[in-house]
């Protein structure tokens, strides 16, 4: 904004991941060191929201208003609504990060595995796509219509076509990622896109 400088929000955490922001404004991030999911308000104050995350690394807020995290630790996909109030939404996954698209349609990665997942609205898992890449961050175009994947261990941000039923088609190399001449790993992770769909 403008000529705004960097603030520092909050410090002494373990492993910082998966920034989420609700309809208010406010700002959740995990601790992954810690296992611990905190709040920063519109005014800027820390708050600790979730106690023990289990280990979750990626969040996303759903349509419905509650907060997606991918517990790798406890092995599950959990919603949290405001009062962290948890619930289990599915189990014996080690996922990584998560994305929550407007119809309720949960993708997540399990980089382990190599594996693209899909929660649908009924709560059935399957698979979309088994990667054949170290799948990490995911992420849905401005408008809904194509997921992002992001190869932690090449130099790739793949892309997929989203079908009516929520599926995925048409994979392909798309994002090239820029590593050292003499590397092979992007270590690309959590990825955004902005109203006007840059990623």
């Amino acid at each position: 904004i403008g000529n705004e400088k960097w603030e520092l929000v909050s410090e002494g955490h373990g492993l910082t991941e998966g920034p989420a922001v609700n309809e208010k404004g406010d700002l959740f991030f995990t601790d992954l060191g810690k296992s611990k999911i905190h709040k920063v308000n519109k005014e800027g104050k820390v708050s600790t929201f979730v106690e023990e995350s289990g280990g979750t690394n990626g969040l996303a807020f759903g349509p419905d208003g509650l907060l997606y995290g991918a517990r790798r630790d406890a092995q599950q996909i959990v919603a949290w609504d405001a009062n962290g109030k948890m619930k289990v939404v599915t189990k014996g996954v080690k996922p990584n990060d998560l994305v929550v698209s407007h119809e309720g349609v949960i993708y997540f990665t399990e980089p382990k595995t190599k594996t693209l997942w899909m929660v649908k609205k009924d709560g059935t898992r399957v698979v979309a796509d088994y990667c054949g890449f170290s799948c990490n961050g995911v992420m849905l175009s401005a408008d809904q219509s194509r997921l992002f994947v992001a190869d932690y261990g090449g130099r790739f941000v793949y892309t997929y076509q989203l079908k009516a039923d929520g599926g995925v088609a048409h994979k392909q190399a798309y994002f090239h990622l820029h590593i050292p001449v003499n590397g092979s790993r992007s270590k690309a992770d959590g990825m955004a896109v902005d109203q006007s769909g840059w990623l």
